[in-house]
């Protein structure tokens, strides 16, 4: 994870050529996310955006663009982002677990990453079943 404010002072360094960067930004204006994405350009990193519509700038930066189609926030005046938030974080929950897939990520390996807590128990002793 990494900031947008943060990235423009000095996390972008830590990106790297072969890297994905993943945008995040509902109206797709934010002035740190949009120098952010330029930063990863630079730096050769694959840049995909989440925002609420491909008419925005950090759509057509990046080199691919996921629309969380959100058309109304749940608040009472339509602003606070509510909604937005949580249809973002299920996309992006679904392509953490396409990619887990497509890669190959065992149980094995979520219980090396993952050794403590109740979860890490449970993927321990089911790791060694299989």
């Amino acid at each position: 994870f990494m900031h947008g404010t943060e990235a423009l002072h000095g996390d972008l360094g830590g990106a790297q050529a072969g890297d994905v960067a993943i945008l995040l930004s509902n109206s797709g204006e934010t002035e740190e996310v949009l120098q952010a994405a330029a930063g990863f350009r630079r730096a050769r990193v694959s840049t995909l955006a989440l925002t609420a519509n491909n008419h925005n700038s950090l759509a057509t930066t990046c080199d691919l663009y996921l629309c969380v189609g959100v058309h109304k926030e749940l608040d009472h005046n339509g602003l606070a982002p509510t909604a937005s938030a949580m249809a973002t974080m299920a996309l992006g929950d679904a392509l953490a677990v396409v990619l887990s897939q497509r890669s190959g990520f065992s149980k094995r390996d979520f219980s090396l990453c993952h050794p403590a807590g109740q979860l890490g128990k449970i993927a321990s002793s089911n790791s060694q079943d299989h």
